[in-house]
């Protein structure tokens, strides 16, 4: 790798004839070569190379009978996954498929052969070989000799942390510190040292820090004003301040947990923990992205499934959004029903021809139909408006599914009419539910009522919500809800439970329990 002659790294290096100890060194020519399957730095593939290419250059061999630990035998690097996994912490399978990707660079390459081991069982053994031009790209000098000196030894432990080769990562940019602290553990020298000393190419960082160190410790500098001070942001963020995420966020993810989340996915997962988990705090965007690298790491939803631009969690949607997928739901169920009778193909017909929310409509007030004639009458439950248009979108359905023939003949439908409830019928239901809603206490309880009444309608409020017992904390605005037996809890857990709280919600309100 290219090295400086001239850094004071390699000068302290040269006078004390030092060693590295066990460890390894990348290039900065890898950054841009090695890449994994998104074009990004492959920082597993490139670790795993250069702890390999550290084995080859050191000799490297444990005296030692554990079939995890490397060994160089005939040219080959004798060593295992468990050695990699325990190491570095990382799944088997990722460390294969980074082993994929090196052998797809021809940088390196594997064989597998069955060892057999000093108590005459056998083992698989994994044996790595280097191709020879790129290991000598990797050294300035691949002759010069950094192994370990005679007289140090070395344990036996796939874990193995020394020195650096130089000094110069004490002498180093940190914001959280005060440099002050710098004079008082490493004495005067540490401002005593002189530019000679110093490559102006290679350690424009250290003179900048000596520079600002200079600075901060002289308060009679002219200049002192100008010294930029950190600003820490002491306030903490919760989960849902990071909402929405971004695609480097989502890229950061991924990588992190081993998961494919799309960035869709990823929100949606994000805003519904937001709202159930509201301890969880972070200082800093490092922090939030390792926890939820864990949350996704164990999410148990299928990526594959749910890394789609239309996935929702339910818990999301809001009021308009949960109406939506109610009706689609309901139509879906019409148009897969399986019963194959005229009045279910024209429900069908309808299903798929009519705007969704006017077929929902249309279908759920829908109660049978009877042919007179050269007319269809269609009973309904409740009074329904129809353009012009849709009437006749309704009668071209019917002329398809109960046109027939009878005693030889063809009776063609000429006509439709709409049977339902009188518009005076319907007026006077609207002022009973006015009345209604005007006897409601006006209390936080009885105002969500009053918005689940205007979506669901006096007839299911009457017959549920009605029967909910209400405790109200109006200084923290909180309801908790008690119904009056377990078959009513669980019906309306189970259909309203989401509406009562995204009404609630809308109005600044908070649901704090629900018992029976």
């Amino acid at each position: 790798m290219t090295r400086n002659k001239h850094s004071v790294a390699i000068k302290q290096c040269n006078s004390t004839r030092k060693h590295l100890l066990a460890g390894n060194i990348v290039p900065h020519l890898w950054y841009s070569k090695i890449k994994d399957e998104r074009g990004n730095p492959d920082f597993l593939g490139m670790l795993i190379l250069a702890d390999v290419v550290a084995c080859f250059r050191n000799n490297f061999s444990y005296n030692s009978n554990s079939n995890c630990l490397p060994e160089l035998v005939e040219d080959c690097l004798a060593v295992s996954y468990d050695y990699f996994e325990n190491k570095f912490f990382v799944s088997k399978e990722r460390i294969r498929k980074a082993f994929v990707r090196l052998e797809q660079l021809n940088v390196l390459f594997r064989q597998v052969r069955n060892v057999v081991l000093e108590d005459g069982s056998r083992n698989n053994k994994l044996f790595l070989s280097i191709e020879t031009n790129f290991f000598d790209s990797c050294f300035l000098n691949p002759e010069l000799d950094i192994r370990l000196a005679p007289t140090q030894t070395l344990a036996p432990s796939p874990q193995i942390q020394g020195d650096h080769i130089s000094k110069k990562n004490k002498i180093k940019k940190d914001r959280s510190m005060d440099y002050a602290s710098y004079e008082a553990s490493f004495g005067s020298n540490f401002l005593e040292l002189s530019a000679s000393n110093v490559d102006k190419n290679n350690n424009a960082l250290a003179l900048q820090i000596l520079s600002e160190a200079n600075v901060n410790l002289n308060p009679d500098n002219q200049f002192s004003s100008q010294v930029k001070k950190p600003s820490i942001d002491k306030k903490s963020r919760k989960l849902g301040d990071f909402y929405p995420l971004n695609i480097t966020d989502c890229n950061e993810l991924q990588k992190l947990s081993g998961r494919d989340f799309s960035l869709n996915a990823m929100n949606e997962i994000l805003r519904d923990m937001s709202k159930k988990l509201t301890d969880p705090e972070f200082k800093t965007k490092k922090g939030f992205l390792s926890y939820m690298a864990k949350a996704f790491a164990y999410e148990m939803r299928d990526a594959v499934k749910i890394s789609n631009e239309n996935f929702k969690i339910k818990a999301n949607l809001n009021l308009e959004e949960s109406r939506a997928g109610e009706i689609e739901n309901y139509l879906s169920e019409i148009e897969n029903n399986r019963q194959v009778t005229p009045e279910w193909h024209l429900k069908k017909k309808l299903a798929s021809v009519l705007e969704s929310t006017k077929a929902y409509n249309f279908l759920k007030a829908y109660r049978s139909i009877a042919i007179e004639g050269d007319k269809a009458k269609i009973h309904l439950y409740k009074p329904i408006q129809l353009s012009q248009l849709e009437l006749e979108q309704v009668l071209s359905q019917v002329k398809a599914t109960h046109e027939r023939f009878e005693n030889g003949e063809y009776n063609p439908i000429q006509k439709i009419e709409l049977i339902m409830p009188t518009v005076a019928n319907r007026n006077q239901n609207s002022d009973k539910t006015n009345s209604k809603l005007e006897k409601l206490p006006n209390t936080l309880w009885g105002r969500v009522r009053s918005v689940l009444i205007g979506i669901y309608g006096e007839a299911i409020d009457i017959s549920w919500f009605s029967k909910l017992e209400a405790t109200e904390n109006t200084e923290e605005k909180a309801i908790k809800l008690k119904a009056s037996s377990e078959f009513i809890k669980d019906w309306i857990e189970r259909n309203y439970e989401q509406a009562i709280e995204q009404a609630a919600e809308a109005m600044g309100i908070r649901i704090k329990g629900f018992e029976c």
